[in-house]
Parts: C-alpha cells; structure tokens; sequence
C-alpha cells in the first residue's frame, strides 16, 4: 500500500455501506464527492481576497490594453504590466491547486481499482503475456486446467476462487497466482513510485525474469450507449467530477 492508498479502508467501508445502489450511481457519488472536495480544499486553502483584487487589476489591464491608441511604447508597458498581473495570479493559485488535488488523486487510484475491470468468471479463456514476451516459453503453471501457448501468449481458464493456478518459472519460484487479490490487468516489479502508489495485486520477486505479467481482464463499461471509452470508468469519472469542481466552485464564490 501507498501513501495515496491509505484512506483505501475507509473507502472500501463507505463503498460496502453504499453496495445497494446501482454500480454508476456510486461512481457518479464518489466523482462529484472528488470534485467537490478538491475544489472546497483549494478554496480553503488559497488566499482568496488576494486572488479577488488580482483578477480585478488583471481586467482593468485588459481594458487598457484594449482601448490603448497610443504609441509602441506604451502598449509594451500595458502589456508587461498585464503579464505580471497574471503571473502573480499564477503564484497564488499554484500551490493550493497542487495541495488541492489530493483527494481527486486519492479517490482516483481507489476507484481505478473498483470500477476499472472485473474478474472473468471461472473457467473463461484470459490471455495472459509477460515482458520481455520471449520469457513466457520458460514459464510453467501448475495447478488448474493445462494452458497454452502461441506467439508468446498463454490462454488460462480462469480459476474458480476455492482453485487454484500459479504461474511459476524453470526453477519452481511462483511468480504469481490466479485468481489475483484484485482485479488489475498487469502485475509487475515494484518500483519506486508504488510508494506512492501501490498495486493491489501485488508484486513480481525482483528477481523474476520477466518485468511485468498483463492479465487481459474484462473491462467494466459503466453506460449501455456508445463507444467502449464512453463508459469507461474514467471518463465517467473525469466529466461527472469535473462537473461537480465546477458547481461547487459557483455555489461558493470560489476565485
């Protein structure tokens, strides 16, 4: 678990507390909570009279800028004075942007997990390839129905949850079991930004010989209309939270 990962508890709680809804009306709750939060965070957090008397110089500049007819001279000052006005603006809103963003980026990575794909169900076919692909043909797996191999990729029934399938290399070291602790589509080897940012499906030994094992998992499609990418979770998730920043930022005067 990462640093971004820790309120992951509490969201599983509020997430378990809320199971009776439909699947895209707890998206949409956790969306406009993330856009909310970050932009009442942001406001809290930012000097907001400042950044009011900024804008109010900054459109004053404009206007002269405008309706300047005056020499060369004058129009390069209005302009410098109009730059420094906005990159002062720029520095007062910077710092509680970034500040801002944490719980976006904290229900963001919980949500990547519980909304981006779902577990096939037991005994479907599911590709699985590594990096570097030539590894593969050293790799065995022990347990559950035989898989197979062509160009590079192994086709696994998926295990039933009581089985169980191990993917082991030449010298009997598991890489990783099936069915995995959550349903992500890759697992690799842990670097330095899983810190931060953990996978939940943990982690290949740093001495495995291949760097990452892709799991091509079913994909979650939150909207019955549309292309794939329209009801992907994080489209869904972009708009609707957006949508909420937007709203709150209106509702509370917020600069």
């Amino acid at each position: 678990m990462g640093v971004i990962d820790l309120p992951g508890p509490l969201f599983d709680a509020i997430e378990g507390a809320m199971g009776f809804l439909p699947t895209l009306l707890r998206l949409c709750i956790w969306s406009v909570v993330a856009g909310a939060a970050s932009m009442l965070l942001y406001g809290v957090m930012s000097p907001q009279k400042r950044i009011a008397a900024v804008k109010v110089e900054l459109k004053a500049a404009q206007a002269e800028m405008s309706a300047a007819d005056e020499s060369f001279a004058e129009l390069m000052e209005l302009t410098r004075k109009s730059l420094g006005l906005s990159l002062k603006h720029l520095g007062l809103v910077f710092g509680p942007a970034l500040i801002s963003a944490v719980p976006m980026i904290c229900i963001m990575a919980w949500a990547s997990s519980q909304y981006g794909y779902d577990f096939p169900a037991a005994g479907d076919p599911v590709s699985v390839t590594t990096l570097p692909a030539e590894a593969a043909a050293e790799l065995r797996w022990h347990g559950g129905q035989a898989p197979t191999l062509e160009d590079g990729a192994w086709t696994v029934a998926w295990p039933a949850q009581r089985d169980g399938t191990e993917l082991v290399t030449g010298a009997g070291s598991e890489l990783l079991g099936l069915p995995l602790p959550a349903p992500v589509p890759q697992v690799h080897k842990k670097v330095w930004w899983n810190s931060l940012l953990g996978n939940p499906a943990g982690y290949l030994a740093d001495d495995s010989p291949v760097d990452v094992v892709f799991l091509e998992l079913p994909a979650q499609r939150h909207l019955p209309f549309g292309p794939g990418w329209l009801g992907n979770w994080l489209t869904v998730f972009l708009v609707v939270s957006v949508t909420g920043a937007l709203v709150t930022k209106s509702v509370f005067r917020i600069h």
